[in-house]
This record gives C-alpha cells, structure tokens and sequence, in this order.
C-alpha cells in the first residue's frame, strides 16, 4: 500500500514539474542571452564626463553598432563600454532621424572577438516572451522580461515604421539597447516608452529587425537622405466629421492646414480636402501618409485623389520638388464643446465670422478658440460666397468649421452639442496613432 502511495506522490510531483516547465519554457541555450549581452554596449560622450547616453549593439559584420538616433544626438563619436569592462571609441558614421536610427563605426579591433546579434529567423508573435537588454538609468547590461503586446503600431503619423509593442521594462538609458527573444536572435530596437512618461509604465516600444536591417544596408556609407514631406496638417474623417460632411461611411484623412511654399500648396491641396489616396494607395487614416510617400519616393509625380465638395478630385504632385516651407507655429489640440448655437457657446462674431470675443470657462472656450481666430467654413460652405449662412447658423447636428487662426494656420473644429463635457484627454506623440492605448 505504502508503495502504492509512493508511486502516486511521485507521479503528482512529475505532473507539478511538467505543468511548471511549460508555463516557464526553458532558453534553448543557457549562453544565448549572455551572448546578447557581450554584444551590447553602454553608449557614453567621448570626453572626460563620460556621461551615458543610451545603449547600442554590435550589428552585422565590419564592426558595426546600432542604436537610437536620439541617443547619440549631435555626437560625432561616441565611447562604447563592453559588459566585460574594453572601451572603445566609434564615429556616428549615418543617421536617419526619422526613423530614430544611427550606425556607429568602431574605430579599433577591440570587439572583433564578440559575436553580433544575429536576426531571428521567424517574426514576433503576439504574446512571445522576449528580453530587453540595456542600462536603464545607468544600471549597467540590465536584462528584463516580458511579453510581445502588439504588433504593426504606428505611433507617429510622419514616421513609416510599424513598432512592436512589448511590457518588457524599459527606461531612460535603455534606448537603443537589444530586444531578443529567449535564443539571444534580434527581435528589434527598444526606443521609446509610452505618452512621454519618464518612467516605465508597462507599454515599450521596439523598431522592428526587419526595419533596422533594411535602413542598415541602405545608409551604411552615408546619411539617409530626409524623407519628403508635402507641408500639410491632416487628421481622420471621424464618424462626426462623416455625419457634419454627409458622406456615410468615411474613408479619407482630413485637410486641416496647408503650409504655404510646401509640395501640397503647389498641387492645389486645399484645407477642408478629403485626401482618398497618393499613388494609388488608399489613405484611411494619417499614418497612412507617411507609407504612400515612402512608396512613391523614387517617382517624379504621382496622382493624389481628394474629396472636395461631392466630387473627386485628382491633382498631380510633385513629389521630387524641394518644398520651401513658411511653417506656422503648431496650433493647439482642440478640446470638447457642448452648446446650442454660436452665440450660446460663448463666441462673438463680426459679420466675416471674426472672433471678437470668447466668453471664459464657455464652451467654445473649452474647445480652444480664441479671440482674432476666424470661422472661413462651415461644413465646407465658404462664408466668403455665402455670408447669409453664418447669421442664420444654428447648431442641430455635429458641426465641422474650419478656422482661420490667429498664427496665420487653419484648422478644423468640431461643435458638437450633444457629446458630455469634461472628457479632456492627453495625447502624446507616443500614442496619437493608437487611441485605445491613450494613457488616461
């Protein structure tokens, strides 16, 4: 009977050692990830303060080092720090900027032993457990976990890099630094922590390898030349900007600004156009943008179809030309409004639609106009043809105006009196793109 038991004990004590090893797979080599680590480096300013900037890795054959382009900021060379104690000094020899990506040129034979990072050879998956590995604030060759949380974020509207989203504890001083998985094999570049915050708060961000590697080969001698811009501010077609436009279902990115001596001035762009694609590729959301120019980059013109009024549009862009932009400052965010009519929300109006006045804590107010702005458009009528239209303008559905500001830019404004007030949220460029992660 004893022995019976015995059988019984030992067989539970299995099945418990079985079910842990599952949910806690082991590495596939105890050494990968200390290979990962003898191929990280602290990055720190070639000078007698030696301060930290970031971390970097040894990436591909010819010595060569990856890291952050914000890391290594306006350094020339940089000194790099082994976990093993060897120095020695690399030159930022290229830099994308958009993309947060800088190659570093080791300038001695003190790491031709270390191994670099290799790629891994299949994607991330969603829910993989990978490693961060970097000296957050300076605590040197940091190693922490996590999971892969998303893939394809686009975090920043200008920027054509779909990022991995992981929990995988990162701080200042772990940009640029390695993300793994459990064999030690790239998975992509830690380089920004979510809405801005300097402290981890559960949501990183990685540029993938496949990016670092393509950027790698295409700007190893030289400095990526800077992606083209067409000098316009846009924003999604929202349901409520749909229903104050009446197209039904919206497919499109809004016009909000366009900048005078930019690409998008010269084609014809106009703010209040609906942008439906550029070079036959669709356009549903801002991010988008940025993908269709990095497609249509090598070409001279292409098509860009917008929605003005009830009808489509094409206009001819010259993506080649060297734009000289007349920037105006960045306008502020919009916020809520809640109200009934112009008068009711707190604004007075000189018969051109000039704002004299803004009532304090009004609702319009509360949504960011102020006083010298000026309403040019009213769900895309022009006042200038149809100046009976303000005078008799009431608010019975959601409204889109378009404003005049006093920075010489305009922008779209959503008056909306049925939506509750108070629901002030901050956005960051860490996020914008990304609204159901928005930190409240």
């Amino acid at each position: 009977m004893r022995q019976i038991f015995n059988i019984l004990k030992l067989s539970c004590l299995l099945m418990v050692f079985a079910f842990s090893a599952a949910a806690h797979p082991p590495l596939d080599k105890p050494t990968s990830l200390k290979q990962a680590i003898a191929a990280t480096f602290l990055v720190q300013t070639n000078d007698l303060e030696q301060r930290l900037l970031g971390s970097g890795f040894l990436f591909g054959a010819t010595r060569i080092v990856m890291t952050n382009d914000h890391v290594v900021g306006a350094e020339r060379t940089v000194r790099l720090v082994a976990s093993d104690g060897r120095t020695a000094i690399a030159k930022v020899i290229s830099r994308d900027r958009l993309r947060d990506i800088a190659i570093l040129q080791v300038m001695s034979d003190t790491f031709d032993t270390v191994r670099p990072i290799q790629v891994a050879k299949t994607a991330p998956e969603l829910g993989q457990v990978i490693f961060a590995i970097g000296a957050p604030y300076g605590a040197d060759f940091s190693l922490s976990r996590g999971i892969v949380s998303a893939l394809g974020r686009q975090i920043e509207a200008n920027v054509p890099v779909r990022m991995i989203q992981h929990d995988a504890a990162v701080n200042p001083g772990s940009s640029g630094g390695p993300l793994v998985d459990a064999k030690g094999q790239l998975i992509g570049m830690n380089s920004q922590i979510a809405d801005g915050f300097r402290s981890f708060i559960g949501i990183a961000y990685a540029i993938p390898a496949g990016n670092l590697v393509r950027v790698r080969d295409a700007m190893h001698t030289t400095t990526q030349p800077p992606m083209q811009t067409l000098g316009l501010r846009v924003r999604p077609v929202s349901p409520r900007i749909g229903a104050a436009l009446e197209m039904g279902p919206a497919s499109g990115i809004l016009v909000d600004h366009v900048m005078a001596g930019g690409i998008a001035e010269a084609a014809g762009v106009q703010a209040g156009d609906i942008m439906v694609s550029l070079g036959n590729q669709p356009l549903t959301v801002p991010g988008d943008l940025a993908f269709a120019l990095e497609h249509v980059a090598i070409q001279d013109v292409v098509d860009l179809k917008v929605l003005r009024g009830k009808r489509i549009k094409t206009l001819s862009v010259q993506v080649s030309q060297k734009p000289d932009l007349k920037a105006a400052p960045e306008a502020r965010l919009p916020l809520e409004t809640l109200d009934y009519s112009m008068s009711d929300i707190g604004l007075q109006l000189s018969s051109d639609g000039r704002i004299l006045s803004v009532t304090q804590n009004s609702l319009a107010h509360f949504e960011g106009l102020s006083a010298g702005d000026q309403i040019i458009a009213i769900n895309s009528q022009d006042l200038a043809k149809n100046g009976a239209l303000l005078a008799d303008f009431r608010i019975q559905q959601p409204a889109l105006v378009l404003v005049a500001l006093s920075d010489g830019s305009t922008r779209h404004f959503v008056l909306d009196p049925w939506r509750k007030p108070g629901r002030l949220r901050p956005v960051s460029g860490a996020n914008v793109l990304d609204e159901e992660i928005v930190i409240f």
